[in-house]
């Protein structure tokens, strides 16, 4: 059987199903996997970062240069939701240590985990939507045009 990374894992059958549709497969992994869903939710952080920076007159290049490199390796926000029992927690203060210094104190500030979960969710399935579904459909759209006109009829 083909070792997988568990976090890119889309759910918890994957194992025996996805290794026969590979394309389809790797192709959802960026957007629902678990390793998607923290990458999402560090965005959403970080935009948060860069909102409270720009009303504030304070957001430069040079920071959104730094902020666009943080990320959060899944295996450690899984370590920290060990000591914190809550998935957001954790997932804020492993990005706190990843942001500069002087920005950690704006991780986070004035949302809620709803906020963060809710927007990277958002995000994803239209990103999923845009990126994978619909292309898909409109694949499968071309394909049943392409049918002659006596196989399109459908069997009850």
């Amino acid at each position: 059987m083909e070792a997988r990374n568990i976090f890119q894992n889309i759910s918890p059958i994957d194992h025996r199903y996805s290794i026969s549709e590979t394309a389809v497969y790797q192709s959802l992994v960026p957007w629902i996997s678990e390793e998607a869903s923290i990458a999402a939710c560090v965005k959403a952080e970080i935009a948060l970062i860069i909102a409270h920076l720009t009303v504030r007159g304070k957001m430069t290049d040079a920071i959104k240069a730094e902020l666009d490199k943080c990320a959060a390796d899944p295996a450690e926000v899984y370590a920290e939701e060990e000591k914190t029992h809550h998935n957001i927690r954790a997932l804020v203060n492993v990005l706190k240590r990843k942001v500069p210094q002087e920005l950690a104190p704006l991780v986070h500030l004035g949302a809620t985990s709803v906020d963060i979960l809710d927007t990277s969710l958002s995000w994803r399935m239209a990103g999923v939507t845009r990126e994978v579904i619909l292309p898909l459909i409109k694949k499968l759209e071309l394909l049943l045009c392409s049918l002659p006109k006596g196989k399109r009829k459908l069997r009850r």
